[in-house]
């Protein structure tokens, strides 16, 4: 985007040096917007090289050769852009709106000023909305805005009808006499005030939708005239170029006619568009444009409302999103139960050290008479053994005994330091979203400032003031560009900092194709859950069927289940 909007400067600036208007700038200038343009060039092809090798690289990711032909669908990162596009709007709005309001509270009031801010704003709304319906967040508004703004666009005109014949009779009145080109210049550019009156009025015809009346006469007029007008232009120049057969007296009195031409064709064209043939005097004038401003402030806060912008608010507080990680997170519930393997071992690494009895009891019975089943009870004999085996001499048990309490106790500060990282993460994914939204409120800002420096930039530099160069608009176009990223590095950031959050709090449900429904949610809230999950299972694990263990192992069965009171 910043490399065609070089393109197009360059474009414009070489068609002025070409035209040899007075405007032009010089050759310098022209050769530091080419620089710029080339260097534009140069960063474009790299990016675009880059996406290539981005491409490859997530083929290869999920498994496809690199040749492979694959269509990206870029609906979800298009809804993106568009929704930055709505907040840089809706900055560029408020801002217009202040400069509005500033001038209807403003003591001293100037028709002129309040015109063009009030054009300013309407322009503004109608790219707002625009982008709102493209994103079926407002229904079509477009014609009532554009009816009022092809209104005002005629009050505009009028207004530089009335600078331009003031600036004629200033011209006409002074002393000495100004100079016969001078006073032909003061007629062309009212002339050219007249034209562009009759053309405002012919588009607010057509926004009106009406029919009938004298709009084929005012714009068969219109066009003669337009015609005429631009071969009394040429002709101009011809005599300027020291050509032969031109006469100033006589081009003079030619644009003095078409001037008369125009001012007689103002009633029948306000007839034309629903207005009385007699314009009304300036008070009045004022008058409506406050009316109209004052209105069209009111329809802002219709479509509107404030224009509040920028990212959502995570509501939940950083106490309940603790906890709910806390109850919640899986690595805990592991770790809880490792933890529990450990106290069950120091258990068993015990019994090893205990005192052994055992007992041994041995009865044979002998039978006669090579008669296998003939016993008798006086052959027969029983043995009782005791062996007793005291901890005098258990140097390995005891070792595994004191390794199993210093196995729990390094269990015991490892769930520790994962309870205070569930914890610290809790609070630093809200602490990075709110600093995610006031930067992205920044971006915003900044987007819509550099847009308007763009526009007074590339107007002053149009205009051939001595005080702005090519090197302004460079740096203009720059930095809108700039700004224009950091708002979308920021809604992406917020968007994976949100996920982030949703993971951290075990809150991530995916669906069915492996995809987290709220990822494009705006409207999205995690809420505080402090119940453990039905299916977590009991909270230190669960005792293997077969074994018969001792009341203080069947205790853990029974502890309370995390986010529960104690009983």
């Amino acid at each position: 985007q910043n490399y065609f909007g070089v393109v197009r400067a360059l474009d414009q600036a070489e068609a002025e040096v070409r035209s040899g208007v007075n405007s032009a700038q010089p050759r310098f200038q022209i050769d530091q917007i080419e620089q710029n343009m080339l260097s534009g060039r140069r960063a474009l092809i790299n990016s675009c090289n880059s996406l290539e090798t981005s491409l490859d690289r997530m083929k290869l990711a999920v498994g496809l050769p690199t040749e492979t032909q694959i269509n990206i669908d870029l609906a979800e990162l298009e809804s993106l852009t568009l929704r930055d596009e709505m907040e840089v709007a809706g900055e560029l709005v408020r801002r217009a709106r202040d400069r509005v309001v500033e001038q209807l509270e403003s003591p001293r009031k100037d028709r002129e000023d309040l015109i063009s801010t009030t054009l300013v704003l309407l322009d503004r709304i109608l790219v707002w909305t625009s982008l709102h319906e493209q994103g079926d967040q407002l229904d079509s508004v477009d014609k009532e805005l554009r009816v009022l703004r092809a209104r005002i666009g005629v009050d505009k005109s009028y207004v530089v009808v009335d600078r331009a014949k003031r600036q004629l009779n200033l011209i006409r009145q002074a002393v000495p006499p100004a100079a016969p080109i001078t006073v032909f210049r003061g007629t062309s550019d009212w002339v050219e005030a007249q034209l562009a009156l009759t053309a405002s009025q012919l588009q607010l015809f057509d926004e009106l939708a009406l029919k009938g009346g004298d709009r084929e006469a005012v714009l068969k007029t219109f066009i003669e005239s337009r015609k005429a007008t631009d071969r009394l232009q040429e002709r101009m120049t011809s005599l300027l170029r020291g050509e032969p057969g031109e006469m100033l007296s006589v081009l003079q009195s030619e644009s003095d006619a078409m001037l008369k031409t125009l001012i007689a064709l103002e009633p029948v064209a306000r007839r034309m568009v629903g207005a009385v043939a007699a314009r009304p005097d300036a008070k009045t004038e004022l008058s409506n444009s406050i009316s109209q401003s004052k209105s069209l402030l009111k329809r802002l806060v219709d479509l509107g409302g404030n224009l509040q912008t920028g990212l959502p608010e995570m509501k939940i507080s950083t106490d309940d999103a603790m906890v709910t990680a806390l109850v919640q997170r899986l690595d805990l519930m592991n770790e809880r139960g490792n933890l529990a393997d450990d106290w069950r071992g120091i258990k068993l690494a015990a019994d090893d050290l205990k005192s052994v009895l055992n007992l041994n009891v041995r009865h044979s019975l002998e039978s006669r008479d090579d008669k296998p089943f003939n016993f008798s009870v006086e052959d027969s004999q029983t043995e009782v053994r005791a062996a007793l085996d005291l901890p005098l001499n258990r140097r390995s048990q005891r070792n595994a005994f004191r390794q199993a309490l210093i196995n729990y106790q390094v269990g015991r500060r490892s769930l520790m330091a994962l309870e205070d990282n569930v914890k610290f993460n809790a609070r630093q994914d809200l602490r990075q979203l709110s600093l995610d939204r006031v930067q992205y409120n920044i971006s915003v800002v900044s987007a819509a400032l550099a847009s308007e420096r763009v526009y007074s930039t590339q107007l002053e530099l149009s205009l051939g003031l001595a005080t702005v160069r090519a090197r302004d608009f460079l740096e203009a176009q720059s930095a809108y560009r700039s700004n224009l990223s950091s708002v979308a590095r920021g809604r992406l950031g917020y968007i994976v900092n949100r996920a982030r959050l949703a993971l951290d709090l075990e809150l991530l449900l995916l669906d069915d194709r492996g995809m987290w429904p709220e990822l494009n949610d705006e409207s999205y809230q995690p809420e505080r859950d402090s119940e453990f999950p039905e299916n977590g299972g009991p909270t230190y694990g669960e005792l293997p069927n077969g074994v018969w263990p001792s009341e203080k192992i069947k205790r853990m069965q029974n502890a309370n289940r995390p986010g529960t009171a104690n009983e």
